[in-house]
């Protein structure tokens, strides 16, 4: 695992990692050993992460079950005391990444009161200052498309043929579980930071193994735009007047709501329902999760956030550039020069996407964008560059060969605006040419098999076409093999090493090729140890040093060899 941190580090030093330390921290085993590992050697991650799904419980069977289960999660999943759990499972101040979070309980699944259980869930653990992040498991189960289309993508897989996508009829439904991330969201995704927020309200609900919790919960928030917000659960049959207190002033302006709602929690949420009027007239409707909002005193209102450039397109002595909108913004500035971070001109413009002419050809420029209102001007976006030139020359660095089809990729290159492959059946003779845009891999399908192809890639934009790549071959072949997986490595009491294999599905009835790799990410280093292996394991008697050693493993037959590797399987000898 660290060998994978430290390749992703190399490339992207400033990444965040998250290390999964299972499903929960009390009863796991594998966060001790964690633990015990981080005191030895340190930590080589950023975050701590889990799975966390507190309402799966099988012995749910009916509703109320549900419900139960669902408070008692509410309450044990979300509290300081969980946090102080993390914290002695993990490090001080360690922030939770949750990679994984759903529902999962027949009894509660799809119901209004899964939704209130998921909105609620978010709101407390906004309120925990070491909760970072949550990643929902299965997005489909929450937000489905209308038509899935199997039938159609399995016959165009099936006959190799493209599906026209704008022709087929989108959307998509929203689940119980959907509506709850929906209300919620815009709450988070616009604010700031958390108000601490209490309620009057003594109503308690019962939740699982005893106890009660509290019926109403709210939490309010600061927004970044023009609105702050609120957020409050319902989790009763009763209709409840709402009145607003800001620092103990009773908040009577204009108040925007959006909710859903059942006098049964058990029942599907099927849609919510929006309405407008003073906040002092805002009623909690039964089994519900209400977003509320209302507009800031102008002066209030802050500046906007930093944007950012999603988008360049190299012209012919220009650039054009689009960025994130921002709504508080007015205006946005462009800003550029010829070294990066010194920006010796600007643009002035309403919206946000713009050209910019007069590039000096030969020259590189470097380009960021700040957004403005009122109350000033937002930090620089991030900084992005154009060359006023032909783009450089391409290189592909991979191929794959399969029945009917040939894959490639080229390493992506500067100020491209796309690129074109060009093939043929003779070297150096390109019969077809394709656009396949800004990508930089392209799928050959309906490729006549044992015939050899000839592949070049040239990269375009605004000033013309680069040099071409250098060629490749490649050749579609029938039942090439697949690597195996699960692949693992452990030291014998002899100091040798034994590995162990599933073979794929699409083995072809293959036998293996066994590699030592030294450096485990550069395959130019590395040592067939054992070849043509009948079965699913091999033992290397090669006397090596205590410490950690890497294998990986790939399937051959009359074929050839698998083009992929293996993953790479790791052991620690102790013994030389």
């Amino acid at each position: 695992m660290r060998e994978i941190a430290d390749s992703i580090k190399s490339v992207f030093p400033d990444a965040n990692l998250a290390l999964s330390y299972g499903w929960n921290w009390g009863s796991s085993t594998f966060a001790a050993q964690i633990k015990q590992y981080q005191n030895k050697n340190g930590r080589f991650w950023n975050n701590a992460s889990i799975h966390d799904y507190p309402t799966h419980r099988n012995a749910d069977a009916v509703f109320n079950d549900g419900f139960l289960t669902a408070n008692k999660a509410l309450d044990n999943y979300t509290s300081g005391s969980y946090f102080s759990g993390m914290t002695g499972n993990t490090w001080t101040n360690a922030k939770l990444l949750i990679t994984e979070f759903g529902v999962w309980n027949d009894a509660l699944n799809s119901t209004n009161y899964s939704g209130i259980y998921v909105a609620e869930y978010f709101m407390r653990l906004s309120q925990q200052a070491q909760a970072s992040m949550i990643g929902k498991h299965h997005i489909a189960s929450a937000f489905k498309p209308v038509n899935k289309y199997q039938t159609e993508i399995t016959a165009a897989w099936q006959n190799q043929t493209p599906i026209n996508t704008d022709a087929l009829v989108t959307g998509y439904t929203i689940d119980s579980e959907g509506y709850g991330h929906y209300i919620v969201n815009k709450a988070f995704k616009s604010s700031s930071f958390a108000w601490k927020t209490t309620n009057n309200n003594a109503e308690l609900v019962p939740k699982r193994d005893g106890g009660n919790l509290p019926a109403i919960y709210a939490t309010a928030y600061k927004g970044m735009n023009d609105r702050d917000y609120m957020l409050v659960t319902n989790k009763t049959a009763n209709l409840h007047d709402l009145n607003i207190h800001l620092d103990g002033v009773l908040l009577n302006k204009k108040a925007y709501v959006e909710y859903f709602t059942d006098i049964n929690p058990a029942n599907s949420i099927t849609a919510t329902y929006t309405d407008s009027m003073t906040a002092d007239l805002i009623k909690l409707k039964p089994y519900s999760v209400t977003r509320i909002e209302w507009l800031k005193e102008t002066a209030a209102i802050p500046a906007p956030l930093a944007t950012r450039i999603y988008s360049v397109e190299h012209k012919g002595n220009a650039v054009s550039l689009k960025w994130w909108k921002r709504d508080i913004a007015t205006t946005y500035t462009v800003s550029y020069g010829t070294a990066p971070g010194n920006y010796s001109q600007s643009v002035l413009v309403n919206d946000n996407s713009a050209e910019i002419t007069g590039l000096q050809p030969g020259s590189t420029y470097y380009f960021v964008v700040t957004a403005t209102n009122a109350a000033g001007s937002s930090a620089y976006s991030n900084e992005v560059a154009s060359r006023a030139a032909i783009p450089a020359k391409p290189v592909i660095n991979y191929k794959h060969e399969d029945a009917g089809r040939i894959s490639i990729h080229w390493e992506s290159v500067p100020f491209a605006n796309g690129y074109r492959v060009k093939y043929g059946t003779t070297p150096g003779v390109y019969t077809t040419e394709i656009d396949a845009g800004n990508v930089s891999g392209y799928l050959f399908r309906k490729m006549q098999n044992n015939q050899h192809y000839y592949i070049s890639v040239v990269a375009y934009n605004g000033y013309g076409e680069s040099e071409s790549s250098d060629e490749i071959s490649a050749t579609p072949v029938v039942n090439r093999p697949w690597p195996p997986y699960l692949v693992n490595a452990s030291e014998n009491a002899n100091g040798t090493v034994t590995l162990g294999w599933t073979p794929s599905d699409s083995t072809f009835n293959a036998k293996f090729n066994v590699y030592y790799c030294p450096t485990p990410w550069n395959d130019n280093n590395y040592h067939l140890v054992g070849t043509n292996i009948s079965g699913n394991t091999f033992t290397d008697f090669t006397s090596r040093s205590a410490g950690y050693h890497y294998y990986r493993v790939k399937a051959v037959s009359q074929v050839g060899e698998s083009q992929f590797f293996s993953m790479i399987a790791t052991v620690n000898k102790i013994k030389s």
